[in-house]
């Protein structure tokens, strides 16, 4: 794995967070939790992290 650069966005209009961890395209999106999901790359590794409030 290569270090990549965490990134943190908010979209007020939404009220939505995203953490992104890698530079990988996202394959699929699972639900974690209430208001919590999170993004992965066809390998199944992290690529980010939606949290809505």
């Amino acid at each position: 794995m290569t270090p990549s650069m965490i990134t943190f966005t908010y979209d007020p209009e939404v009220k939505m967070a995203y953490v992104k961890v890698s530079e990988r395209g996202v394959n699929m999106t699972v639900p974690a939790g209430s208001g919590v999901n999170f993004d992965l790359d066809a390998d199944g590794n992290l690529v980010g992290v939606e949290i809505f409030a």
